[in-house]
């Protein structure tokens, strides 16, 4: 059994220069309540550990086999004789073949590697982001992990969804300098169509982080077909407002996850979809900069 120092992530990010302010280290940690259709690290949403397979021939092999892959209290991965044999595979191929995506750490082990780039947040202001998935789902490893970071003085921000109880969001806040907040979408129809879930828990957080004065950076996702249009920016203007939120950053959609999802036998609704640039959404800024937010990339 995992306790509060012990927690499921997917990787350590270094030098991280887009999540937050200064030089930072990332640690993202796995599974997510939102189900986003555009996610750009399909992996995280899973709480349990998978296999990203790096080869076409071994790719194809269906996800119900996966079930054979045993993974061990260590986070190890166990193949199963059968599966080898059926696949004509052996290990040593096997071990070239796949990537493991997530793995049991400990608080003491990842604040380590975040303090080796302790030097560059001092010079740059940074610090130390967790992200995910979302960190919420395992909030009692991310407050585990924050205070530690705190002890060694050590600037913290966590990137959410907002999907939770607020006793939860708030209990992590406390140990968080800057809360990350994502907003995908204005109407609740709509983002229960592209993230499998209401957002009027995510709203009503919102609301009450900014009257408890925790200092939030609303980020949106710009995602072409979803919540580009002009109505949207409109309509998201007016919820910031209502808040009395006036800064936003805008993080225009990417494809730099789409070979995820051919690895993990995903469905990639958006694979059709072009990226989208700050110089294709200038209008769209321009309309939160007339109703006096602050807008910027």
């Amino acid at each position: 059994m995992i306790d509060n120092n012990q927690g499921k992530i997917f990787n350590i990010q270094k030098f991280s220069l887009h999540d937050g302010p200064g030089i930072r280290t990332v640690v993202f940690l796995k599974g997510c309540p939102l189900g986003c259709k555009w996610c750009s690290n399909p992996e995280s949403q899973n709480k349990n550990i998978q296999i990203i397979w790096e080869d076409k021939e071994i790719s194809c092999i269906e996800v119900k086999d996966f079930d054979n892959l045993n993974i061990d209290k260590e986070g190890n991965i166990k193949v199963d004789e059968d599966f080898i044999k059926k696949y004509n595979l052996d290990n040593e191929r096997l071990k070239i073949k796949y990537k493991q995506e997530g793995r049991i750490d400990t608080v003491d082990n990842i604040v380590d590697v975040c303090m080796q780039d302790n030097m560059f947040y001092l010079e740059s202001g940074g610090g130390v982001t967790l992200s995910g998935g979302e960190i919420l789902l395992q909030s009692d490893f991310s407050i585990s992990l924050l205070k530690k970071l705190k002890e060694n003085n050590i600037h913290t921000a966590i990137e959410t969804t907002g999907f939770s109880s607020y006793e939860i969001l708030k209990s992590v806040s406390k140990y968080v300098d800057l809360v990350l907040y994502d907003l995908k979408h204005w109407d609740e129809e709509f983002h229960k169509k592209y993230t499998l879930v209401s957002n009027k828990q995510i709203i009503s957080n919102l609301k009450r982080l900014f009257e408890d004065n925790v200092n939030i950076l609303v980020r949106i996702p710009v995602i072409p077909g979803v919540n580009d249009s002009l109505h949207d920016a409109q309509k998201f203007s007016h919820l910031l407002n209502n808040i009395g939120i006036n800064e936003v950053q805008l993080l225009p959609f990417h494809k730099l996850g789409e070979v995820k999802y051919e690895n993990l036998n995903l469905i990639n609704e958006f694979k059709n979809e072009k990226a989208l640039y700050p110089e294709d959404l200038k209008d769209y800024q321009n309309i939160f900069i007339n109703n006096n937010i602050n807008c910027y990339f």
